[in-house]
């Protein structure tokens, strides 16, 4: 199980999926490997808009991009 985030690239803050610093395309192919079952999608206190909107931006970006190494 893992918590995933993601990091702006120049404050280094949270952001959502897909707009930060983190390589989640080069990291979970090999997560599946090791037996990775579950993960939990985080947003911190940096909001672009508001909460439900970065968690929901964050959520179809794995979606779309990440769902298919688990």
């Amino acid at each position: 199980m893992w918590h995933i985030k993601d990091m702006d690239k120049v404050t280094r803050d949270y952001s959502e999926l897909g707009n930060g610093s983190i390589d989640y395309n080069q990291i979970l192919p090999e997560a599946s490997q090791e037996g990775l079952e579950f993960c939990y999608l985080k947003q911190g206190g940096n909001f672009a808009q508001d909460s439900m909107q970065s968690i929901t931006d964050s959520a179809a970006y794995f979606k779309r991009h990440l769902q298919k190494y688990l």
